[in-house]
């Protein structure tokens, strides 16, 4: 697989970053890798080959095709992406293999200047816990605290969906703009170039990081959201606390926030910021118009911890209508606690919840999830 620079070039979003892709299987049509930002942050994108060097790490160990490039990569980079593919290569010995990555090394020195601190943001839990993480009153170190939010289109949402993105981008930047922050919109094709190669609940760890270093003439330091609590990151999801910080170069910081909080704990954290309740979109669906449909299980779940805490109906983010009726066990059945075996599940951290403020539905969350002996133990989180 070699990789080559496309350079920068106008385009109808602003400014496109583009790198050539060529695979050496036979018949094989070159990619071309695209990120697009908004014209004002075109100096935010890198002259260096690292997003697409990232970008090709997962194809590459599917095929085993050597990573190939003439143009100088981040020696600690280079070095971290070893550690990664060691890593997925272990997790997933069937599909992924270690591959050689060939090319000449660069040492960047530290960071400096204009660059500053960002954080990816799409308006979830797991953001809106980090941003609240980060405000002045509770991270004491500036240099920490983000000032821009990086919205992507190319994730979860995809082609057919770019009004919907214009439109949360939209609310997003207001948002933002109330906590003194910027947004920066990112347009992406790389998922062009990972789906392929391995599911995306795996491989968008390196979609992230491949951004973040598509930007890295403007960060720093990039605060990556954590989507789950520690002890559930085995098997690992595709960004986690493990090897995000490993895709880090000299000149850029890639820091996997949030982990040590489980969903519950985070949703209980920002229930009553008033940023929260109005634009929380944790729904993938497309919801025509809407932040979330209501009715999957990531809208059931949120609205299921806030109507335990008795914030759901301040939650316009929502439709009106919620009933425990719609829970059913398999939606909250306990999940694996991995290493941690005196650890709590969602099932049994929502019990204590419920136990101590809403004991009126115990009837019906016992019909639910079963009732252990373990419970007592985490009521006492939740007194008052």
């Amino acid at each position: 697989m070699i990789l080559t620079p496309a350079g920068t070039r106008e385009s109808p979003g602003g400014v496109t970053l583009a790198f050539e892709v060529r695979r050496e299987q036979p018949d094989t049509e070159p990619f071309e890798l695209q990120f697009e930002v908004p014209a004002p942050h075109a100096d935010f994108l890198s002259t260096g080959i690292e997003p697409a060097l990232i970008a090709a790490l997962f194809p590459a160990m599917a095929t085993g095709e050597t990573i190939r490039t003439a143009h100088p990569v981040s020696s600690r980079l280079a070095y971290g992406l070893k550690q990664i593919m060691d890593y997925f290569q272990l997790w997933f010995p069937d599909k992924l293999q270690a591959v050689p990555i060939e090319a000449p090394r660069h040492q960047d020195s530290p960071a400096t200047g204009s660059r500053t601190t960002g954080m990816f943001f799409s308006g979830g839990v797991d953001s809106f816990y980090t941003l609240a993480r980060h405000q002045a009153d509770v991270e004491s170190d500036p240099c920490l605290r983000p000032r821009y939010g990086v919205f992507v289109f190319g994730f979860d949402l995809t082609e057919g969906r770019l009004n919907e993105y214009i439109q949360l981008a939209d609310r997003y930047e207001k948002v933002l703009q109330a906590q003194g922050m910027s947004l920066v919109r990112v347009r992406t094709n790389l998922r062009a170039m990972l789906d392929p190669a391995h599911p995306w609940l795996y491989t968008h760890g390196m979609g992230l990081a491949s951004v973040a270093h598509a930007l890295d003439r403007g960060f720093r330091t990039l605060l990556i959201p954590s989507t789950n609590r520690f002890s559930l990151y085995m098997p690992p999801n595709g960004s986690n606390p493990i090897t995000d910080p490993w895709a880090s170069s000299e000149s850029l910081e890639l820091l996997h926030h949030g982990c040590e909080a489980s969903r519950i704990n985070k949703v209980r954290a920002i229930a009553a910021w008033p940023p929260v309740r109005e634009h929380l979109r944790v729904c993938w669906q497309e919801t025509h118009g809407v932040l979330n449909c209501g009715a999957c299980p990531k809208c059931l779940k949120t609205q299921l911890i806030l109507w335990t805490l008795g914030a759901l109906d301040h939650f316009p983010a929502f439709p009106p209508g919620f009933s425990l009726d719609q829970i059913t066990p398999a939606l909250i059945r306990p999940l694996n606690p991995g290493a941690y075996p005196h650890e709590q599940t969602f099932a049994e951290e929502w019990q204590a919840l419920v136990t101590t403020l809403r004991p009126e539905a115990m009837a019906r969350v016992n019909q639910l999830v079963p009732r252990t002996g373990r419970l007592s133990r985490w009521v006492k989180q939740f007194k008052r």
